[in-house]
């Protein structure tokens, strides 16, 4: 059996559809990932019209997509995933989803906080702008860690957004290290604009450090390096030289593997944009999921690319709405749809 451990900030989503405009008028940036204030919140949360709650967090959506394609593909894959919750009805909702999705929950409750929440606006285009409150989130620490169960993983995986706090910061450095210590792969999302442009300093020390892969758009990539104004061939020539594979989301024109050995292009698969809530999340379920099933990198990625745009084609990051006709194109692990 392989062991994929997790590390996320656990947040209950609630998704909105809301019309042209709606959040230039808030005063807010589309597409943005906001930290925000209870009462920020209550404001944000009257506009548009309510589509769904659900448990989210861009870690806990990863491990449920790499769970349900190991429930499709009868893979012998354990998910485990670690985060701060409150000692609170919500807490439970989340703990309860993860279960039901094939998700292993190692949650460290804190009763001193509320279990954190995201108001998710989604636009007409299908863009999605978040609004966020981590609460108990924010209170994960190195005592919360499990080195045990790291330290028999096969992949530890976080996203940068677990770098808000010095206790989330340290706790991430030990249980790095222990990963290391163990020949355990470590892979980092960086998974916002937002996480690259504040960590930038202490993101790029780690990288080179401890990561195998790291997963990152055209933009954070660039604020990562400090080189927004140059093309995107330079860019990727530039990324070659630091001693990871990044994987570089591009959108409907899929993504980039780049490292040391080269740049590969891995196409994108057409879809309809619905919503684009938890669409890197979902890539990297696909990427990880196929990678620990077997796959080479470019298997993985063509894997990867295949969720993420099966997730964008309906509301929300929820694995199981997935249409069954889209399921069936979903690369078999191992089928060799590609040579390295």
């Amino acid at each position: 059996m392989h062991t994929l451990y997790g590390i996320g900030n656990p947040l209950m989503d609630s998704i909105h559809q809301v019309s042209a405009g709606a959040i230039e008028d808030l005063g807010f940036e589309p597409g943005s990932m906001n930290l925000i204030t209870a009462e920020q919140q209550g404001a944000i949360a009257a506009v548009g019209t309510p589509l769904r709650v659900t448990a989210g967090g861009s870690c806990a959506n990863t491990l449920r997509g790499a769970a349900c394609l190991a429930s499709r593909f009868g893979a012998d894959l354990r998910c485990i995933y670690s985060g701060a919750v409150g000692h609170d009805t919500q807490g439970g909702q989340f703990e309860s989803i993860l279960h039901r999705s094939g998700v292993e929950s190692h949650l460290r409750k804190k009763p001193a906080a509320a279990t954190g929440t995201s108001t998710i606006l989604v636009s007409p285009d299908g863009q999605r702008t978040m609004f966020t409150q981590l609460e108990a989130c924010r209170l994960f620490q190195p005592g919360d860690v499990d080195h045990t169960a790291i330290a028999s993983a096969d992949i530890l995986y976080f996203t940068g957004f677990m770098w808000d706090t010095p206790n989330q910061e340290e706790a991430l450095r030990q249980a790095m290290q222990t990963a290391q210590a163990h020949d355990v792969q470590i892979v980092i999302d960086i998974a916002d604009i937002f996480v690259a442009d504040r960590y930038r300093d202490k993101l790029m020390e780690v990288v080179p450090q401890y990561a195998a892969y790291v997963l990152c758009n055209e933009q954070e990539l660039a604020s990562l390096l400090g080189q927004r104004d140059v093309d995107r061939g330079t860019l990727l020539q530039l990324a070659r030289q630091i001693p990871v594979s990044w994987l570089v989301k591009v959108g409907s024109e899929g993504c980039f593997l780049v490292n040391a050995d080269g740049i590969r292009q891995v196409p994108g698969v057409p879809t309809r944009v619905v919503d684009t809530t938890g669409a890197g999340d979902a890539f990297a379920a696909g990427f990880l999921f196929y990678r620990l099933a077997g796959a080479g990198e470019i298997e993985a990625l063509q894997g990867a690319n295949a969720l993420a745009s099966a997730i964008v084609a309906i509301e929300g990051c929820v694995y199981e709405d997935i249409p069954a006709a889209t399921a069936r194109l979903f690369p078999t692990p191992g089928a060799g749809q590609s040579a390295e």
